[in-house]
């Protein structure tokens, strides 16, 4: 949080008499651009730098200076490390599963999930939404033996997720919110002896099964 932003009335005093240094987004870039041109290979630093740079919410103006910089930490499929530019090809992982079923077989994003969540605006901004996963993999579950009757404790189970989820994302829903979660509450589950998951995607020869 900047202090021109915290403190708007005492800006005068913070940066004139004071004289504190003012972070902005140029500035992070530009000590990025430094930092990945003469120590490339320290990665805690680097990603310390782009969380700085996502806490600041800047525009989509403020990160021209980017473009064409090679600072995003990218893990290769054979598990070998490197800096990427936003052209470059690498997708993101921002589920469990498909972070495990595509580990060590694509270029992948370099940060945990919990990185990738606090990342999620700053990610979408320099634009590398196309780059998700689920964006790119086709998922399906075929279920091999259903049971003949709803389970009533899933869906009691399954219910109160949606609660807590909807509680977690927002106190307030707009209409085609709620008419979204009126469907997930309406929503039977029943128990299954045997299923297989298919995760299909053009980034890989054959599909991952799971």
């Amino acid at each position: 949080m900047s202090i021109s932003a915290t403190y708007t009335r005492f800006e005068g005093l913070f940066r004139g008499i004071l004289n504190v240094h003012i972070h902005t987004i140029t500035t992070y870039i530009n000590q990025l651009r430094i930092l990945v041109s003469d120590q490339p290979d320290n990665i805690t630093a680097i990603k310390a730098f782009i969380h700085s740079m996502g806490q600041l919410r800047p525009s989509p103006e403020n990160l021209h200076g980017v473009q064409e910089l090679r600072f995003l930490p990218i893990e290769k499929a054979d598990g070998s490390k490197m800096l990427a530019k936003l052209t470059d090809a690498f997708f993101i992982a921002d589920r469990i599963g498909y972070q495990a079923a595509f580990h060590g077989k694509v270029s992948m994003l370099d940060f945990s999930l919990e990185g990738v969540y606090r990342l999620h605006r700053l990610l979408e901004l320099l634009p590398l939404g196309d780059c998700y996963l689920p964006a790119a993999v086709q998922e399906r579950t075929i279920v091999l033996f259903p049971a003949p009757e709803p389970s009533s404790s899933l869906n009691r189970t399954f219910r109160k997720k949606v609660g807590i989820c909807i509680g977690f994302e927002a106190t307030v829903l707009a209409s085609e919110d709620a008419c979204k979660v009126s469907l997930y509450m309406k929503v039977t589950t029943s128990r299954k002896q045997s299923y297989y998951r298919t995760m299909a995607s053009w980034l890989l020869q054959r599909p991952i099964k799971g």
